[in-house]
């Protein structure tokens, strides 16, 4: 017992440098994983990370803290950290997206919504929901949410189309929540 509490600063550097790299890749992206997922991807990133760092360790043999296993925690977490950033704005880049959904027939962001809404310029969306509740309603993408158990879109310059062929708009500042699992379908323009 008293091996693996002296030991332990050594087998956490085989899980932490993972786990904030994919902590932070999650944060950064919007996508969420399960735990099992995490635990195991945390550790298999940190031993390519230690690895990789023993590496450099053993180039620059010359200066000596590089081979303390302090150093290589910080440096693995620095390098996941910019590795997660690094791939986020892969992903998120225009000119990957086009090449996946061109060669592959297949994006690589997580979901259709992803794809489809523009983050920056923003999109034109008429939302139609489920349980019809009389009207459908036109505006502005303006962002949405992923945390949590239900995720949520959000439409600034919202006109409601009443099924009765009336229009009421509202305030150009006024933002429109609904639940994403609440629509039936929308249209993108």
């Amino acid at each position: 017992m008293l091996d693996i509490i002296n030991n332990l600063p050594l087998i956490l550097q085989y899980f932490i440098p993972g786990y904030v790299g994919i902590a932070f890749f999650m944060f950064v992206s919007g996508r969420n994983y399960s735990t099992n997922i995490q635990l195991i991807a945390s550790c298999v990133l940190s031993y390519l990370l230690m690895g990789s760092c023993g590496l450099i360790a053993h180039l620059l043999a010359h200066v000596q803290f590089l081979g303390t296993w302090q150093f290589q925690i910080v440096m693995s977490s620095f390098i996941a950290v910019l590795l997660a950033l690094l791939i986020c704005k892969l992903i998120n880049s225009p000119a990957v997206t086009n090449f996946f959904i061109s060669k592959f027939r297949v994006s690589p962001k997580s979901d259709v919504l992803e794809t489809l809404l523009d983050k920056k310029e923003g999109t034109n969306l008429r939302i139609y929901f489920k349980d019809d509740p009389g009207y459908s309603v036109y505006g502005h993408y303006h962002g949405r949410d992923t945390s949590g158990d239900e995720r949520w879109i959000y439409i600034t310059g919202c006109i409601y189309f009443m099924n009765d062929g009336e229009q009421k708009k509202t305030e150009d500042d006024h933002i429109y929540l609904c639940r994403i699992s609440d629509i039936d379908h929308f249209i993108v323009e």
